[in-house]
């Protein structure tokens, strides 16, 4: 027995009635759809290698744009950002990677 909040069951059954299907499979298609849904979303450490990779980009960027500084500034500087570099390909390889699946979260080894 499934107990549902006032309404709702007529809700479902418009719906079914609309899509031409039973309520049970309207409420399985809805269901299903809110878990294929949240596996599209990104997760957080897939932003978070975004934003080292976009941050490795942005560095590249700059050290090119130094081509008319002094050489003692292009030296101070490529050296901040091979330090900034290193930190954060060391912080990348850190966090484990989440790969989801149909049978549930795995961890996957990175190469690097």
């Amino acid at each position: 027995m499934l107990r549902l909040p006032d309404g709702m069951r007529d809700r479902i059954a418009d719906a079914a009635k609309g899509a031409g299907r039973s309520m049970n499979a309207e409420i399985i298609d809805r269901l299903q759809s809110s878990f294929d849904k949240s596996e599209l979303e990104p997760s957080s450490d897939m932003v978070s290698r975004i934003a080292i990779a976009v941050t490795l980009q942005l560095m590249q960027g700059i050290q090119t744009a130094l081509k008319d500084a002094s050489p003692d500034e292009q030296g101070n500087i490529s050296q901040i950002l091979d330090i900034a570099g290193k930190d954060l390909i060391a912080s990348f390889r850190k966090t484990p990677m989440t790969v989801n699946s149909p049978i549930g979260n795995k961890r996957s080894p990175r190469n690097g």
